[in-house]
């Protein structure tokens, strides 16, 4: 109860009360942890999931917007900054293995965020059912399984439609072919086969 702030007459009581509790568990967290021998050495990964499930494109930037913090407490090489480009939850390994600093084979499709020598955007997927969303710069292709493609112009933190005529200038078609293709795995990996069925009706050959 003594985390109970906020009252019931106030819009998203229960939410604000749950964050409050939540910030008060990770600095009890971290005034322990900080006592003990391990702190010094070790990687500490905080990160959200998301937030209400995928139904419209202009809720992705709202509930798809996760939190996420590396802390490196014994590590001065490792100067505090804010990561701007696009990244997603399979960037997160990687760029552990990055802070190890040790050579190391794994299977991801994210890359090390904190690698300056990386060229080019980083990209971000989500998705629920048959519907997904893939953001690149900044750009946010939108697809449902049977409906028609939309791309997006993100601005702002708002989103703003961009006509179907102008999908080969900003290399809609291959942002399509890489969301596709991770929908397809995750359906052959699931084993939905109403899903399957639905995709097998919409592509007569499923993108590679």
């Amino acid at each position: 109860k003594r985390f109970e702030i906020f009252s019931p007459d106030i819009r998203n009581n229960d939410y604000l009360n749950a964050f409050h509790y939540s910030d008060w568990a990770l600095g009890h967290f971290f005034h322990l942890a900080e006592q003990e021998e391990y702190f010094s050495n070790t990687i500490f990964v905080l990160v959200g999931d998301h937030g209400q499930v995928l139904s419209r494109p202009d809720e992705i930037l709202n509930n798809f917007r996760i939190a996420s913090l590396i802390y490196c407490p014994g590590r001065e090489d490792i100067k505090p900054q804010n990561v701007e480009t696009v990244c997603g939850q399979v960037d997160l390994l990687p760029t552990i293995l990055g802070l190890l600093g040790q050579p190391a084979g794994y299977e991801s499709w994210g890359r090390d965020i904190l690698n300056r020598d990386l060229s080019g955007g980083g990209f971000a997927f989500i998705n629920k059912g048959d519907a997904y969303g893939w953001i690149q710069d900044s750009l946010l292709l939108w697809e449902k399984v049977g409906a028609q493609t939309q791309l997006f112009k993100i601005r702002d933190h708002a989103i703003e439609s961009i006509d179907t005529t102008e999908y080969s200038i900003y290399g809609a078609k291959n942002m399509q072919r890489r969301g596709r293709s991770i929908l397809q795995l995750e359906v052959e990996m699931v084993h939905d086969k109403k899903l399957e069925k639905q995709w097998t009706k919409l592509f007569s050959k499923p993108p590679d």
